[in-house]
């Protein structure tokens, strides 16, 4: 048959899409201030899953970190798996999530400079100069808001549309759950 399958991608996540208009922030803590080169900041306090994170150059100066990354991640070669460049210029440099448990660890891939890291992640310590500032929400997707098959798809599309409101420089967009 070619017909999609009634359980098929489309038609989760149009019943995810109410869940997440209405989802609720249940933590949004201070933003986290860093530096390159430095010391990656203490994230130890962050715990808890369903979190969503915009990563920011306090700088703002798009075209230097623009240039500072493709110095060190020439095109269509990543061997050190950093983000995606996105060709558009913003001091947004990322925008993600976090759904499991671990959100101190994920971010600390971000501003770490770990090249064996093999998951892709911003790397800021390896190209990045400057301050940088992470903010943060978590959202309550517990199965008493939403229900649980839906909560994955809930968090992208919150993720996904805060990325097409603030268009980070580097990150890809999309589901990160669909099979």
């Amino acid at each position: 048959m070619i017909w999609p399958d009634p359980d098929c991608y489309g038609r989760a996540l149009s019943a995810a899409i109410p869940f997440a208009k209405s989802a609720r922030v249940i933590d949004e803590p201070a933003p986290i201030l860093g530096r390159v080169p430095g010391e990656c900041p203490d994230l130890s306090h962050l715990s808890g899953e369903c979190w969503v994170y915009v990563i920011r150059d306090c700088a703002g100066d798009p075209n230097r970190t623009i240039s500072l990354y493709d110095e060190v991640r020439p095109e269509r070669r990543n061997p050190m798996s950093l983000a995606k460049r996105n060709g558009n210029s913003s001091s947004i440099l990322y925008v993600g999530s976090k759904r499991t448990k671990g959100i101190s660890n994920r971010l600390a891939q971000h501003v770490s400079g770990d090249k064996e890291l093999k998951t892709s992640a911003l790397k800021l310590g390896l190209w990045f100069e400057g301050e940088y500032e992470i903010l943060l929400r978590q959202y309550d997707l517990s199965s008493k808001f939403v229900p649980k098959e839906l909560a994955p798809l809930v968090l992208q599309i919150i993720e996904d549309s805060i990325a097409s409101e603030l268009h980070p420089a580097f990150g890809k967009r999309g589901a990160n759950v669909h099979g």
